[in-house]
Parts: C-alpha cells; sequence; structure tokens
C-alpha cells in the first residue's frame, strides 16, 4: 500500500496566503489612474463653458417668454371689461400657455445647473481620492 505525502503545512500556509501588490504595481496603477483622470479633466472646460452657454441661452428665452406674458396679461387686463367671456376665456388660455412656457425654461435651467454642479462635484471627489489613493 502506498502512502501519499502531502506538502508540510507551512507550504500551504504560504501558497495561500494572498500577495501585496508590488511597488511598481501599484505605480503603474496610480499612473494609469491619473492619467484617466486628466483626460477626463481636460474635457471639463469645454463641457463647463458649453452648460453656461446654454443656461444662458435657457435664461434669455425665459427673459423673453416672461415679457411676452407680462404684455399678455396687461393687454388682458386694459380689455377685461370690452371682451367677450369666449375673448377672454381664450386669452386666459393664451395666458396660461405662456407661464407653463416660461416655468418649463427656468426648470430645464435648473436642471441643468444641478447636472454641471454634479459633474464638477464627480471629478473634485476623484481628484481627492487620487490625492489620497
Amino acid at each position: 500500500s502506498s502512502c501519499v505525502k502531502h506538502p508540510p503545512l507551512s507550504v500551504w500556509t504560504l501558497s495561500s496566503q494572498p500577495t501585496q501588490p508590488s511597488a511598481l504595481f501599484t505605480t503603474i496603477m496610480s499612473s494609469l489612474l491619473l492619467e484617466q483622470y486628466l483626460e477626463s479633466v481636460e474635457a471639463l472646460p469645454s463641457d463647463l463653458h458649453r452648460n453656461f452657454a446654454l443656461m444662458r441661452e435657457l435664461d434669455d428665452q425665459a427673459e423673453a417668454e416672461s415679457r411676452r406674458l407680462d404684455t399678455t396679461c396687461r393687454e388682458f387686463l386694459d380689455e377685461l371689461g370690452h371682451i367677450s367671456p369666449e375673448e377672454r376665456k381664450r386669452k386666459l388660455t393664451k395666458i396660461q400657455s405662456a407661464f407653463k412656457s416660461t416655468l418649463e425654461l427656468s426648470d430645464q435651467k435648473v436642471s441643468l445647473a444641478v447636472q454641471t454642479y454634479e459633474t464638477v462635484r464627480y471629478r473634485c471627489r476623484n481628484l481627492h481620492w487620487l490625492h489620497l489613493g
């Protein structure tokens, strides 16, 4: 009868231990992460410029819509005693539509501002993580 010999316990223990990454590996990974981060940050100024330009455009549109709304409301109030109920209803519907349009433009602007903030916040967190890592 042949007996199978197993290696000593110390060999099993050593081979099952997780190995620490080498300094070279850590340096390479850090370098790759930094390079990847820098590439993403390079696009940040153009992303911010585009978002701020779009916010400005939305703001201009909302201002123009708000001026039209103001004019429509003033005309409505000036004509209130001289128009038929049907005309009054039509003008109120027009005012309501202009108000909704202004509100939608403002909501888009706020949404874009939040998106821009989150983009910058995400990039700052990544930079902080790289600094600590």
